[in-house]
């Protein structure tokens, strides 16, 4: 599956349907309920994952992201950067055998907080469709329940 359709396909869901089929849910500690991070669902084709979109700083956007990637991976050409989504056990097989390899988180209050595979491969195994594992992430990268 490319990730343009797992993208749609995540888009499609109603809240009911995800719920019924979602594995994991990673979300920040800022505040309650938390911004989302990441969510991991089952479908018959594998675990697929979606990470949404996400509003860098003026600042941010212009000092640490070089205009063609902003050009590329943003909404608006400047800051908002696209949800993007795709095949979870895919991701896991290319990069959980890596030493520190991790999965960026981001949102309003996190920049690129790293997120170890084998700690999302273990996460995404305790939960099950319908009772997902739900985790919160800290800016310093402590993953709570």
């Amino acid at each position: 599956m490319t990730p343009e359709e797992a993208l749609a396909k995540y888009q499609a869901m109603t809240k009911p349907e995800l719920r019924s089929v979602l594995v994991l849910e990673y979300r920040c500690g800022h505040d309650r309920p938390g911004c989302l991070l990441l969510h991991v669902w089952n479908t018959p084709q594998g675990r697929l994952y979606y990470l949404p979109r996400y509003r860098l700083s003026p600042k941010t956007a212009t000092t640490e992201v070089a205009e063609s990637a902003r050009w590329k991976r943003t909404e608006d050409g400047f800051r908002v950067l696209r949800s993007r989504a795709g095949s979870f056990d895919e991701i896991l097989a290319d990069y959980a055998c890596e030493p520190d390899s991790g999965l960026p988180m981001n949102c309003e209050h996190l920049r690129n907080v790293k997120v170890m595979f084998e700690r999302l491969a273990a996460d995404a195994e305790q939960g099950q469709p319908g009772r997902h594992a739900a985790r919160r992430v800290a800016r310093d990268g402590t993953v709570t329940r």
